[in-house]
């Protein structure tokens, strides 16, 4: 017995001295885990084990390990903080899918951290201020890396980043070593394998903008990290390529010059102001595969006119579009999408024209067209294939005429809520049909006229207001007619100087189409009309050299009169006098000689009058006074290059406020001086301070 007793002793000796002995890197042998280890839950299927000897906490199991929050700097809730001053290793085992957040946020004695293929997502703050971690390695299992996951790691240099990343948190590795290391940057860029990690494209403090730059992001690259080329005013264009599979939040906010861009056609989401603030952005093309439209998408992007909305959407956030102030077309193909907080994804879009709903479109769902009082839409065509039309779907006051397809099988009573002005509906099927789909709903829309077996208004128009021409240029102009009582037979065409535009009926083509001739620089009106005279459109045809039109796209400043016409307006000059009249100071440095050979005329003289033209300080004033209703053009000729440049006006018998800080800071092509009997205001302008603390406001002209 007492020979049994000793080898069992010697045996209980060897369990203890090999208790904690390391085999490999990746096994370890637990003999005593009472004596010298600590274990417990951390997941529905994961745990976790503390060896002290090795000082090695290992995580196992299957699935996800628990998130964690940071009081006050300490982590509350992790079961293995009360070894956070011992902890030197990390092993993370194969079964585990998803390290939580804040797993081991501050634990400053931890060195290294061995991850095992199969972790798919680091929680965000998991690593952040382990400040003795120097590498670490993420199989090519990780997807996912959250925020802050190694913000703060001091001497974290080496990474090696999972090749099959698609997405990662902001500041993800702020405050590392490799991030500080100027030799990772190429150039003004910071990759960490195939994510793009950080722009540098900033003005600096007291530097001027001497050219735009061009980002080109490297081919192979999976993910943008978010914020990465935030306030990068020097960017005019960035080039993305088809690999991107996810961008970040804020990833473009604060591009203010940023023109041109390209969204790779996999992208599934556009995350949260991801174009905020892009001034610069006109126009955008949204890739087929978009799912997800997060909020503020593209707040204030105040240039941009037209955006459309592919058919795979599902949700656009709330205010997607707020403050999009130039933004005047819509096309919307999203088949079936959800509005999130309604009544907001187009808040302060006053200038949308036209909402084009596309053919493949089902369902329009509640606040799919909430504008109420901000929107300029008159008319909505609803194409046959859309099935059921939401309570609260469209709001719009100033909608006259909706077109509604016999595909409808269901509307709610409160489908067109806020459309108070509707006057005319325009149904597809039968009297009967359109009673069984409403039933005894009492609609919105009750106070309209409902034509039946009627596809929409009869319509004669021409796309564009405004068409130019190089002197001596022909050109077709061919209006869009919708007027089933007529032929093309029965068109007749006119122009209001021969002498300038001339137009005559193609019969032996089609009498649908005009023939335009620019004969002398000028402006003409072309006018389309049926025999009865009961339809007509028409359409301004500006002749000039090809090299104007050209050189006037651009915004206008100061200049010589043979470059400059309307340029800069002064607002101490914006003010009305005893006769109702209003200065506008435009700054035109001309000699007298000059001048003389400058024609300055209005082509509605019954709307808008010149009253005086006068040199100040080596400026040019002209006296413009609004005499009633209307919209007419200021025209500004140079005879001797014959030169002809033009502003549109805009005068209304409404009263108007006016104030400084009423002004949008925007940029839009074809600026607007609009009158009051009472007072000016001016909109859809570009203002910007001096150093001297006034302010000037400049517009476009065609």
């Amino acid at each position: 017995m007492k020979t049994v007793m000793k080898v069992l002793s010697v045996i209980l000796c060897l369990i203890m001295v090999l208790g904690s002995v390391a085999i490999g890197a990746d096994d370890y042998l637990f003999f005593d885990i009472i004596a010298s280890a600590d274990s417990g839950d951390c997941g529905n299927n994961t745990t976790w084990n503390y060896n002290e000897g090795s000082k090695t906490l290992t995580i196992a199991g299957v699935g996800k390990t628990n998130d964690y929050n940071v009081n006050n700097g300490i982590v509350s809730g992790a079961p293995w903080t009360s070894f956070f001053d011992s902890i030197e290793n990390l092993v993370i085992e194969s079964g585990v899918t998803y390290l939580g957040a804040s797993s081991f946020y501050g634990c400053s004695t931890l060195k290294s951290v061995y991850i095992k293929n199969g972790l798919e997502e680091i929680g965000r703050w998991a690593f952040a201020k382990c400040s003795l971690i120097e590498s670490i390695y993420l199989p090519d299992s990780v997807k996912k890396v959250g925020y802050h996951a190694f913000d703060g790691c001091e001497q974290l240099s080496d990474i090696h980043m999972s090749e099959s990343i698609e997405s990662v948190g902001e500041s993800f590795i702020d405050g590392t070593a490799y991030y500080k290391n100027e030799a990772n940057w190429i150039g003004k860029d910071l990759y960490l394998g195939k994510c793009y990690v950080k722009g540098n494209y900033s003005v600096g403090m007291n530097e001027d903008i001497e050219q735009f730059e061009v980002c080109s992001i490297r081919t192979g690259t999976r993910c943008i990290a978010p914020s990465a080329l935030e306030f990068c005013e020097k960017l005019e264009s960035v080039q993305i390529p088809e690999t991107v599979v996810s961008i970040g939040y804020e990833a473009f906010s604060g591009c203010i010059n940023l023109k041109n861009i390209n969204i790779p056609k996999g992208l599934l989401r556009l995350e949260s102001r991801l174009f905020g603030s892009c001034g610069s952005l006109v126009n955008i093309c949204l890739p087929d595969s978009l799912e997800e439209i997060e909020p503020y998408a593209f707040y204030y992007c105040s240039s941009l006119e037209s955006i459309t909305i592919p058919e795979n959407v599902k949700t656009i956030g709330a205010c997607a579009l707020k403050g999009c102030s130039s933004l005047k077309t819509v096309h919307f193909n999203a088949i079936d999408c959800q509005i999130k907080s309604y009544p907001t994804w187009t808040a302060d879009t006053p200038t949308i024209e036209n909402f084009i709903i596309g053919s493949n479109v089902q369902y329009l769902r509640r606040g799919i067209m909430w504008f109420a009082d901000n929107c300029a839409l008159e008319e909505l065509f609803i194409p046959s294939g859309v099935v059921s039309i939401d309570g609260s779907a469209v709001s719009c006051n100033n909608l006259k005429k909706v077109s509604i397809p016999v595909s409808l099988t269901q509307i709610n009573k409160n489908a067109f809520s806020g459309c108070a002005n509707i006057t005319d509906v325009y149904y597809e099927g039968t009297e009967e049909q359109w009673i069984e789909i409403k039933g005894n709903q009492v609609i919105d829309i009750q106070d309209a006229t409902i034509h039946y077996n009627c596809t929409g208004p009869d319509e004669l128009y021409f796309e564009q207001d405004i068409y130019k021409l190089a002197l001596g240029e022909s050109f077709v102009l061919k209006p869009i007619m919708k007027l089933d009582a007529y032929a093309d037979d029965d068109l007749i065409w006119n122009s209001s100087d021969s002498s300038i535009v001339s137009v005559q009926n193609m019969p032996l083509v089609n009498d649908l189409q005009g023939a335009v001739e620019a004969k002398e620089r000028g402006y003409a009106t072309i006018t389309v009309s049926t025999e009865d005279g009961k339809y007509s459109a028409s359409c301004l045809v500006f002749v000039g050299d090809r090299a104007l039109f050209v050189a006037s796209d651009g915004l206008i400043g100061k200049g010589k009169i043979g470059s400059y016409i309307v340029g800069l307006v002064d607002l101490k000059g914006i003010k009305k006098d005893s006769k109702n009249i209003f200065k506008l100071s435009n700054h035109l440095y001309a000699s007298e000689e000059e001048l003389s050979n400058i024609t300055f005329t209005i082509a509605n003289p019954e709307i808008v009058s010149i009253e005086a033209i006068q040199r100040k300080d080596g400026c040019l004033f002209i006296d413009l006074k609004g005499l009633k209703a209307g919209t007419t053009y200021f025209t500004v000729s140079d005879n001797t290059t014959g030169e002809v440049k033009y502003a549109q006006i805009a005068v209304s018998d409404t009263e108007c406020t006016y104030g400084i800080n009423s002004i949008p800071m925007t940029e839009k092509k074809g600026g607007i001086f609009n009158f009051s009997k009472n007072f000016l205001r001016v909109y859809d302008f570009s203002s910007s301070y001096k150093s001297n603390g006034e302010r000037d406001v400049t517009f476009n002209i065609y």
